[in-house]
């Protein structure tokens, strides 16, 4: 523990003020520098690779721990005894003091190619803050009963990962109606009998420090018939690879647009603050985007502006369902696995339609994130669609991100986060670690870790579906 003249002790949980209050929480926190008067501490800086700077005064009368911009503006700020609560304050006029500090930063985004800090903060919406750049990505468990409601063996799981760090965690895939449910032990998010589990999950994963989102979702010709008990359907009729699908009809478009705004809505009762629509993967937003699995010749087939009308009625209905909630959309890129049909300038043309509707993330589902594009193999992709849809969407890269290197190299090529799967699964606390620099578990991992990690006998099993994933022995 390190103490300092205003009182406050440095400890493994951030700053501690003498009441024992965490007053800035170490997510926040790293290579903090202190400059002193006479002895006495003056100001504690952190200054970011990308401008910006985390200010420590010395509280004269409780003054405020800030974060403040170039020309002066207090962007957030933590109070003494609120934890870490931030809120918008007031201009504060900074200037070059003693020890040649200066407070400045840029706001909570890049500007001019700067590489961006994975553990500042990171604001979705005015108001909506979250406390660091790393996201659980939307991971299938099975854990659910089978009634679509929340077990406590996946709020475990979750809140697991909210306590080891990560700014921001995403359900599975939730689905939206019964006749899109596509495995066994799938949340749901289709009946207000979910409500009570939702609730409970959101306020458990606010608990733990970080931001909640549910990710919405339709399987289409990808549902399974013998979970769901209903007829799958999809863009056009399909009859290949085992896979047998009618053709949507009006009414089936209708009622899932519906049900994707009452989804919303209980997302927006439960508390939580995104959702975000599952438009990659080959599910049903993706298949009408595609034009393998969408040979429809009415208004919702054909060219592009048509093959993305469903995709544009769902974040239309969505918005007047749930305003209150940031909106996400998850893209595949390009084709890729069960994302067949998908092109990548076609989207990129619809990411600058998605911006131009109001939608404030965009989430690239990568595969490999590593990779450059199939089309072009001489680009990456993330700074592509950067450069569609400008500076102030979010963007948000998944695919085989697994050590704080491969993070930072997202954010260097344009991503404001990043949203980690397979090594969160290994390791809850994957944020906790990399920012101390400590080793990560790397699998095969035996049953035993998997279960100290959050892991029910049920999610175990699924995860011996991913090759070498779970070892044959225990410990």
């Amino acid at each position: 523990m390190s103490g300092f003249s205003d009182g406050l002790a440095l400890t493994g949980e951030g700053f501690v003020n003498p009441q024992g209050t965490v007053v800035l929480p170490v997510q926040f926190l790293s290579n903090f520098t202190r400059y002193g008067v006479n002895g006495k501490t003056y100001a504690l800086v952190r200054l970011f690779s990308d401008g910006l700077a985390a200010v420590m005064k010395k509280p004269p009368k409780g003054e405020a721990r800030r974060l403040i911009d170039p020309k002066g503006k207090c962007l957030a700020r933590w109070e003494l005894g609120t934890g870490a609560a931030l809120h918008h304050g007031p201009a504060l006029r900074g200037g070059t003091r003693r020890g040649g500090v200066r407070h400045l930063i840029h706001p909570l985004r890049k500007r001019d190619g700067d590489m961006t800090d994975l553990f500042s903060p990171l604001e979705l919406r005015k108001g909506v803050i979250a406390p660091n750049r790393i996201w659980l990505a939307p991971l299938t468990n099975t854990q659910s009963h089978p009634d679509g409601t929340l077990s406590d063996a996946e709020l475990r799981f979750l809140a697991m990962r909210a306590d080891g760090g990560f700014g921001l965690v995403e359900t599975c895939a939730v689905y939206v109606a019964q006749d899109g449910k596509a495995w066994p032990g799938e949340l749901g998010v289709h009946d207000d009998a979910m409500l009570p589990g939702m609730k409970r999950l959101a306020a458990r994963i606010h608990e733990g420090g970080a931001l909640i989102a549910a990710q919405l979702f339709h399987g289409g010709l990808r549902a399974n018939p013998d979970v769901s008990q209903r007829e799958v359907w999809s863009a056009s009729a399909y009859d290949a690879e085992g896979i047998h699908c009618r053709e949507a009809t009006e009414a089936d478009i209708e009622g899932t647009l519906q049900a994707f705004a009452d989804a919303a809505r209980r997302c927006e009762a439960a508390g939580f603050d995104v959702v975000e629509l599952h438009g990659a993967h080959g599910y049903l937003l993706s298949q009408f985007l595609s034009n393998v699995f969408n040979r429809r010749t009415d208004r919702w087939g054909g060219a592009l502006e048509n093959r993305w009308r469903l995709l544009q009625e769902t974040v239309r209905a969505v918005k007047r369902a749930a305003p209150s909630l940031v909106l996400s959309v998850r893209l595949s890129t390009e084709d890729a696995r069960q994302a067949r049909g998908i092109d990548l300038d076609e989207s990129l043309e619809v990411a600058r339609m998605l911006q131009a509707e109001g939608v404030e993330i965009l989430h690239l589902s990568l595969w490999k994130a590593a990779l450059n594009t199939q089309k072009r193999p001489d680009q990456h992709a993330t700074p592509l669609f950067r450069q569609a849809v400008g500076p102030d969407m979010r963007i948000v890269v998944a695919g085989e991100v697994r050590t704080r290197e491969e993070a930072e190299a997202q954010l260097a090529r344009g991503a404001d986060a990043v949203a980690v799967g397979r090594a969160a699964i290994a390791n809850h606390d994957w944020p906790r670690r990399v920012q101390r620099g400590a080793a990560l578990q790397v699998p095969p991992l035996s049953p035993t870790t998997l279960h100290a990690e959050g892991l029910s006998d049920v999610f175990v099993k699924y995860m011996r579906n991913w090759r070498d994933f779970v070892a044959d022995t225990q410990d």
